[in-house]
């Protein structure tokens, strides 16, 4: 005989249809990560990263209440591309590496990913 185990996750709990919960046996919230666990996540995610020395995770971690692990990874891969977007368009013919992240990278990318929460939030709703 195999065991099979079922294991389900979202951040919409409310929407969940009551027949799915009466088929889990057990459920458990796990909270939004603090301000010092998004500093931590931001500094794991950039951790082999070239940054800028202007950078400010705490700063970042501030204005990311509310935000989850899977946001501020998305957060920094989209910092990141914007140095790419940078190099391709923006580089004197004899630059050959890519610039570090800077502070506005993430602040950019931050501004992009409110504006796409908020639309995906007007579908929803």
């Amino acid at each position: 005989h195999f065991q099979v185990l079922v294991m389900g996750a979202t951040n919409r709990p409310q929407d969940l249809d009551p027949a799915i919960l009466r088929r889990m046996p057990s459920a458990f919230q796990i909270n939004l990560p603090t301000e010092k666990q998004r500093q931590d996540i931001l500094e794991l995610v950039l951790a082999g990263e070239n940054l800028s020395s202007g950078i400010n995770l705490k700063e970042m971690a501030e204005r990311t209440e509310g935000y989850c692990g899977s946001d501020l990874k998305e957060l920094c891969r989209e910092a990141a591309m914007y140095r790419v977007r940078d190099y391709f368009c923006l580089r004197p013919v004899e630059e050959e590496k890519l610039r570090p992240i800077s502070q506005l990278d993430l602040i950019y990318s931050l501004e992009k990913l409110k504006e796409s929460r908020a639309a995906t939030s007007m579908k929803l709703g």
